[in-house]
């Protein structure tokens, strides 16, 4: 038969179980809404800033589409480019290695520091009809703009 104090201590784990239990499913519940809200439109790059220093975009405007299933592609302002993403807990965000065509144009410099800076990012927010990309250090940052798919 438990004494009080093994009764008392049992039931102060399940307390604690459960109060992290629901903890958790409530981050999952806001990492999943930001998960789709990533899935919604296509994104077009309006700034980016790669290691601090602020890159003119000029006339390229480099896209970004993310797929269920953890696939992202679009174009780099010269090429198209695919390959896969992985989002986690609190706007993390991390991609795979990338695919790309490899013709030449006017914008290969822009294409260059986008692919570099994707490569850097690590975290993500979404607000209205901006995404912001951005790695752990702030230096790096891309801004896009949602248009309809």
């Amino acid at each position: 038969m438990m004494s009080r104090k093994g009764i008392f201590l049992a039931v102060v784990v399940l307390v604690v179980a459960a109060v992290a239990v629901i903890v958790y499913m409530a981050q999952a519940g806001r990492s999943g809404a930001l998960d789709q809200a990533l899935l919604a439109p296509r994104w077009a790059l309006t700034e980016l800033t790669l290691d601090g220093n602020v890159v003119e975009l000029g006339t390229a405007r480099p896209t970004l589409q993310f797929e269920a299933g953890g696939q992202a592609g679009g174009n780099g302002g010269c090429n198209s480019y695919s390959g896969p993403y992985q989002t986690g807990a609190g706007g993390k965000l991390s991609f795979g290695p990338f695919v790309s065509t490899e013709m030449a144009c006017d914008a290969l410099s822009v294409e260059s520091a986008y692919f570099q800076a994707l490569a850097k990012v690590e975290k993500f927010s979404v607000e209205g009809s901006k995404l912001k990309l951005s790695s752990t250090d702030g230096k790096t940052v891309l801004v896009f703009e949602g248009q309809a798919r």
